[in-house]
């Protein structure tokens, strides 16, 4: 006969087994997207082989700007003008700032390499298909979406631009995740989902500037979702 203290350690013995595996389900899908994008740092070009003309100028411009803080300079235009007669590829102005503040302080922390550059495209990879993962997990069950994260990191083109030191890879994340506030939103109807997705979509916009396409593709969701209501909501 067993005691009642053995049933019930093998009870909560179970338990924690059970609770270990529904622990272990949750965040499954979250490693395999990290290690995916770890995956494809691993296999990124590095020692200057930058295949695009864009790529070592996205790299520079975090460099001036990571240069420009430590210097705090008290002419910074004058700095900034002997800045570019050394680097003359220097194009920080012809592009949104956003991505070169993450990517100098990638080069604080590991240096002003090509890998610092291409791990900070990487993390935006690794953040692109998490979002993708939960915003189809509003509709479709984890494997589902963890399959349509997976197969959009694994897409060759995306996986081109994610191996380059280019704007195309960190829009997207931004872009995403802005979507994935947005359509909380309009399923649960909360303001700061609202408030959420445009400072997201935003972020996406001073990443690369040509995303605001989306623009037109979410005003046009409200007014089939919403229809004239749209019109009397503030928060809109």
């Amino acid at each position: 006969m067993v005691s009642p203290l053995t049933a019930d350690a093998g009870w909560h013995g179970a338990e924690r087994v059970r609770s270990w595996l529904r622990l272990a389900r949750r965040f499954a899908p979250y490693i395999a997207i990290v290690a995916a994008a770890s995956a494809l740092l691993a296999t990124s070009p590095l020692g200057g082989d930058f295949a695009w003309s864009d790529a070592p100028r996205h790299a520079l411009n975090a460099a001036f700007l990571k240069d420009l803080i430590l210097a705090l300079p008290r002419h910074p235009v004058t700095w900034a003008e002997a800045y570019y007669l050394h680097y003359p590829s220097l194009s920080i102005l012809f592009y949104p700032p956003l991505f070169y503040v993450f990517e100098a302080a990638a080069f604080a922390v590991l240096g002003v390499t090509q890998f610092a550059a291409q791990a900070t495209v990487a993390l935006f990879y690794a953040l692109l298909g998490l979002g993708l993962y939960r915003l189809t997990r509003l509709w479709a069950s984890r494997p589902a979406a963890l399959g349509a994260a997976l197969m959009l990191m694994g897409m060759p083109e995306l996986a081109l631009w994610g191996r380059q030191v280019m704007l195309d890879v960190p829009a997207m994340a931004w872009l995403v995740w802005g979507v994935y506030a947005f359509a909380r939103f309009l399923k649960f109807d909360r303001g700061g989902d609202l408030a959420l997705a445009a400072v997201l979509l935003l972020a996406a916009l001073y990443t690369k500037y040509n995303i605001a396409f989306i623009a037109a593709v979410l005003l046009l969701t409200l007014a089939v979702s919403r229809g004239r209501s749209l019109l009397r909501d503030r928060r809109l």
